[in-house]
């Protein structure tokens, strides 16, 4: 029940950023300063020794809404920038209690069996509503004033609602718990090198990463959540960011080179 309740959870508030047609790590997070597109994986020269994969904001079908083509021709290096951004993302949660987040797991692990719960309180739903037949059957039937089985219908009905609340008050605690447990054993897993980096530890901290004109990057982290609007603003002054110190990355002779904008507030 659980998983079937994820998944309808899931369809409910899917965040389409996080699939722009890439996949892996970087999908929903790497965006072209310069046109507004996101930025996709496409290998060049497949099948042959020089084989690599590139990001490139031109493979996309999203039109820009001045219908014209981006300025910026270049390409990124796609394992160069993928292992720079898995670089910061570890560095970013360096300061992570290890011994915090274990209890964390072990707290989350007992408050999902709260999720239980649900199954005795749907159970009383139902005796609830068969109250509710009876009482509507009784009525019919007796010279009692309607008035009184009135105010017993209701109170009944309010005790349903009350008992409804309660589902979904847990269910919601429920959600968040499961969730901070998987987010938590993939965080650890990652930082201890035993699983590959997803989105969602990227997003925790790097809120987007922009290719701008010169084909550097710039890169956005946060500790907080930025609005669409605040990265929308970002990307419409990307170029202003240009004057901030430039750093260059390397993975076997690959080079990219980028810049930090560290937002606190």
């Amino acid at each position: 029940m659980m998983v079937q309740l994820l998944k309808q959870r899931r369809d409910e508030n899917y965040d389409s950023a996080i699939d722009n047609g890439m996949g892996g790590p970087l999908s929903g997070i790497v965006y072209c300063a310069s046109c507004g597109r996101p930025m996709q994986k496409l290998t060049v020269h497949s099948g042959k020794p020089y084989q690599r994969s590139m990001l490139t904001c031109k493979r996309t079908v999203v039109k820009m809404s001045n219908g014209r083509r981006c300025p910026v021709t270049n390409m990124l290096d796609y394992d160069a920038t993928l292992n720079l951004i898995s670089l910061l993302t570890k560095d970013s949660y360096a300061s992570l209690d290890f011994e915090l987040i274990n209890e964390s797991l072990k707290e989350g692990k007992t408050k999902v069996k709260a999720f239980e719960k649900i199954y005795e309180l749907n159970a009383l739903i139902t005796d609830k509503k068969n109250e509710l037949n009876s009482l509507v059957s009784e009525a019919t039937e007796s010279k009692t004033p309607f008035k009184v089985y009135k105010q017993m219908y209701d109170s009944i009905t309010n005790e349903i609602l009350a008992i409804e609340n309660e589902i979904n008050v847990i269910k919601e605690k429920g959600f968040e718990t499961y969730d901070s447990i998987n987010f938590n054993k993939d965080l650890i897993a990652f930082l201890e090198d035993k699983k590959a980096l997803t989105a969602h530890i990227v997003a925790k901290k790097i809120k987007r990463v922009f290719r701008l004109k010169d084909n550097s990057l710039l890169i956005v982290k946060s500790d907080i959540p930025l609005s669409a609007k605040r990265l929308e603003e970002i990307r419409e002054s990307a170029s202003n960011y240009l004057t901030l110190p430039s750093l260059v990355h390397e993975l076997n002779d690959r080079l990219v080179s980028y810049r930090i904008l560290e937002i606190k507030e």
